[in-house]
């Protein structure tokens, strides 16, 4: 935590118009370092059909690089964008190949993420854990520490943003917000709050977002694990789960099902495609996004915060799902 702190402390900011505090985009040095598995493999720990596609180990000298949360991916794969746990956004290009392998990643810079009048100071307002697309020209964050849902135009992403409604029920701890965040069709949305447990006893608390309307539902995590990044493509959401022991490390799970469910169910139970633990990539994955390739494959890009630790690295992974399957 006091890392953490004296990283917040270094960044500068400016006052704008409306009296929130903000810098605009800046050019940062950040390295994207194959890292790992070589690219094609299937791996045993990934499941029978999921394909490692590409991995990057991202480094910056920077002291505000890192504690990437929530990721977001254009559909055509040339704009990736996350957010970070002391509230910036950090924007960069991918490269792709003729197939849709992530080949590298550049043209780096970092703002901070635009804040309402109303909003408080201090690091409680500032930590940004989940990201997703409205299906209308838009990208949601969620908040946790003062919980709060925002949302900004991707044409205009330094504007002052909206609101959109926060789901009764989060409350305390102020650490356990919505760190899984997807759209639904019709400018709905789909939330799971990380560790707030659902009426009952089982599962955890999640929320169909419809406007002011946001009825509960029971999501069933795998033991012992939460779920720390969502994301929809076409009728399925993906979502990315993590654990931690001390003697085991992070382990990740990556589950999915279909979105019709949040509208006709109360439990959601999504199947199991992947999960791997220690070793190459035993990190704290957190932020998730999907989009499909050239030949219809399903591409997963997975991010590692690494919480501003030495002992953790960002990782950026591309998986793949065969068409077939997906």
């Amino acid at each position: 935590m006091l890392a953490l702190l004296a990283v917040i402390g270094c960044i500068e900011t400016t006052a704008s118009d409306d009296g929130t505090h903000r810098t605009g985009p800046r050019s940062v040095e950040v390295e994207a370092a194959p890292y790992g598995a070589t690219p094609t493999s299937v791996l045993e720990a990934f499941g029978d059909h999921l394909t490692v596609e590409a991995a990057f180990r991202l480094t910056s000298d920077h002291p505000a690089f890192g504690g990437l949360s929530g990721l977001w991916i254009a559909p055509d794969g040339g704009r990736l964008i996350a957010v970070s746990d002391i509230g910036q956004r950090w924007e960069a290009t991918p490269s792709h190949d003729a197939d849709g392998r992530l080949i590298g990643v550049g043209d780096w810079t970092m703002a901070d993420l635009p804040r309402r009048p109303e909003d408080g100071e201090g690091s409680a307002w500032l930590d940004s854990e989940s990201l997703t697309g409205d299906d209308a020209g838009g990208l949601v964050v969620g908040y946790e520490g003062v919980h709060r849902l925002r949302r900004w135009p991707l044409a205009d992403l330094d504007a002052t943003p909206t609101s959109v409604t926060l789901p009764y029920g989060l409350g305390e701890p102020s650490n356990s917000g919505i760190e899984a965040l997807s759209s639904l069709p019709g400018g709905r949305f789909f939330a799971i709050g990380e560790r707030v447990g659902a009426w009952g006893g089982e599962g955890l608390m999640a929320w169909e977002i419809d406007g002011a309307n946001t009825p509960d539902l029971i999501y069933i995590q795998g033991p012992g694990f939460a779920p720390t990044g969502a994301d929809r493509l076409d009728d399925r959401i993906y979502v990315v789960e993590r654990a931690f022991s001390l003697l085991g490390g992070f382990r990740s799970r990556i589950v999915a099902f279909p979105a019709a469910a949040v509208a006709s169910k109360a439990r959601i139970e999504p199947d199991e495609l992947a999960a791997f633990r220690w070793g190459q990539f035993g990190e704290n994955f957190e932020g998730i996004a999907a989009r499909r390739a050239p030949d219809g494959r399903v591409l997963l890009y997975l991010i590692a915060d690494d919480n501003f630790s030495f002992l953790q690295n960002t990782l950026l992974l591309q998986l793949s799902l065969p068409a077939e399957t997906s």
